[in-house]
């Protein structure tokens, strides 16, 4: 059985929510302007942008680097999501506090290679295990006759996948070609 939508709605009906958002914008428009927000861009009414402050951040990691997070004049804040480092999930894990600990053992990863007999020597086999269990509990993902990749950002992940799905016997690395600009891999330094 077939509902038409206009037995539902008319075009009165329509037309009156149609009337209702046009007449909530201009009325938000007018509130914002009186107020000195501006909902449509990021500058100011001046049109300037807006001074940003950068906070300072206390942290108890060890992380030599952090994200930029700017507040502007209206409480906002800004977070530069660009480089994809995740400090937006910082107070989370703050919060789980102990449940989030991982201690490991000074000796146990001092070695650039955690497992030589593997195509991909720099993935922690304990860690490889996890993965699958996760996504085999989740259902998510088809874990059996893949290859997990691993790296911390876009050029590494696709060079890491590169590398898992190259030839074992090869003669030579897979050669990436890349439009400017690119990170080079292998750079040859040549000092005189």
């Amino acid at each position: 059985m077939a509902i038409k939508i206009t037995s539902v709605f008319s075009m009165r009906h329509l037309f009156l929510l149609s009337l209702a958002m046009n007449i909530s914008l201009i009325l938000r428009t007018m509130y914002e302007r009186e107020h000195g927000l501006n909902w449509l861009c990021f500058e100011a009414p001046n049109g300037h942008l807006s001074q940003r402050t950068r906070l300072s951040l206390s942290s108890s990691s060890t992380s030599a680097t952090t994200t930029p997070i700017y507040a502007q004049p209206g409480g906002d804040s800004i977070i530069n999501l660009a480089r994809g480092d995740p400090i937006m999930f910082e107070r989370y894990w703050r919060q789980m506090g102990d449940k989030a600990t991982v201690v490991i053992p000074g000796w146990q990863y001092i070695s650039y290679f955690s497992d030589v007999t593997n195509i991909c020597w720099f993935l922690e086999p304990e860690f490889a295990k996890e993965v699958v269990r996760v996504h085999r509990v989740v259902g998510n993902a088809v874990t059996e006759g893949r290859h997990i990749v691993v790296g911390t950002g876009s050029s590494q992940l696709y060079l890491a996948a590169l590398f898992a799905l190259s030839p074992h016997n090869a003669s030579e690395p897979i050669s990436v070609v890349s439009q400017a600009p690119y990170y080079s891999v292998s750079v040859v330094l040549l000092i005189q």
